[in-house]
């Protein structure tokens, strides 16, 4: 009988170290996923912020584009305070600009997932 307990155990012993196995793959999985979460989260952000920079961009663009120079020297000097204001506010940005480089970089050189499609959009930002 001593022979059959043997191979019971002999059994036992494949049996958890397969378990074993699978839950190596199961946690290695579950890091991976992890990872892939925050990296999805992280873009998210990313896009949210490249959204808003669009925006702004598109208002600035609008404002830059207008004609009117102004029909007298009070309207000439309204003209020149919204410009400065718009000068401090191009200013002001350039450090969301610099973080979606930032970001983007790293995002790349860390292997995101969806890294091409992040770099394009970079680039629509500059």
């Amino acid at each position: 009988g001593n022979v059959g307990g043997l191979l019971c155990l002999d059994g036992i012993q494949s049996r958890m170290d397969e378990i074993v196995g699978l839950w190596e793959t199961l946690v290695r999985a579950t890091e991976n996923k992890g990872s892939m979460l925050q990296e999805a989260s992280q873009q998210q952000q990313f896009n949210r912020t490249v959204e808003d920079v669009e925006l702004w961009l598109s208002e600035i663009e609008g404002q830059l584009m207008s004609e009117d120079y102004g029909k007298d020297l009070t309207s000439v000097q309204n003209l020149q305070k919204k410009h400065a204001l718009l000068e401090a506010d191009v200013a002001s940005h350039q450090d969301r600009i610099e973080g979606i480089k930032l970001a983007s970089a790293q995002f790349v050189e860390r292997g995101h997932f969806d890294a091409d499609n992040i770099k394009s959009k970079e680039v629509r930002c500059l």
